[in-house]
């Protein structure tokens, strides 16, 4: 549960299996989910249309560089444990092959599986009341509004429903604004990786690693905790 005594010395952290819903599953919103789960937290992804939805638009442009330089070696281990390869046999060369050859695999190995939620657009999100001192367990900090599509193309409705989290990480890029904050930033527990993305891939990989990194860093209250410092033998 979040622990909510703040000092200098000290700031807001969660333990796992502290709950985490990640907005977005793009590159980084499915790294910054799976980095949450080789920690051990509950993690959700909540994704407004499918697996790597701007990319799927851009199918046909040259994938900028090799598959292997797009991943992190999280997602390379994770990649290699479900399937023996951390990409197919036939590098894909544009960016739809590297959505269906990658990034979806990516999203469906078992510390992911079943934790990506589809059509699930969140219109807002609101800070919930916490009572530090209540005996029964602490209650969730967020409550995120998600408008939920469902039926065919021809019949298509919309539903709201609501998740809750103790913390959360917005994988939009900047497109941030379209959702509703019904609180100020910063936040303690809220946090946003991204924002300032370019077309340089492998350069905005790189920032986006280290965002992810400071994230769990603050949460766990370890300023070197690092997933993607390579181990020693």
């Amino acid at each position: 549960m979040n622990e909510n005594h703040h000092s200098e010395e000290e700031a807001f952290t969660l333990d796992p299996p502290g709950t985490i819903v990640v907005v977005g599953a793009g590159i980084l919103g499915i790294e910054a989910a799976l980095y949450g789960r080789f920690l051990g937290y509950d993690v959700q992804i909540l994704e407004m249309g499918q697996i790597g939805s701007n990319l799927s638009r851009r199918s046909s442009e040259v994938l900028p560089a090799m598959p292997t330089r797009l991943l992190s070696s999280l997602s390379e281990s994770a990649l290699q444990a479900q399937s023996g390869e951390v990409i197919s046999t036939i590098p894909p060369n544009n960016l739809g092959g590297w959505v269906e050859q990658v990034l979806k695999p990516l999203s469906e190995v078992d510390l992911l599986r079943e934790r990506v939620h589809l059509e699930s657009r969140v219109t807002a999100i609101r800070q919930m009341p916490v009572e530090a001192d209540a005996e029964e367990e602490i209650p969730a900090d967020f409550e995120l509004i998600i408008q939920k599509s469902s039926g065919s193309s021809q019949q298509l409705t919309a539903e709201n429903q609501t998740v809750t989290a103790e913390a959360v990480i917005l994988a939009v890029g900047n497109h941030g604004s379209n959702i509703q904050l019904g609180f100020t930033r910063p936040t303690p527990y809220f946090f946003s990786i991204g924002e300032s993305a370019t077309d340089d891939w492998e350069n905005d990989l790189r920032t986006g690693l280290q965002e992810i990194k400071r994230v769990y860093a603050e949460l766990g209250g370890r300023a070197t905790l690092d997933l993607y410092r390579p181990r020693r033998l």
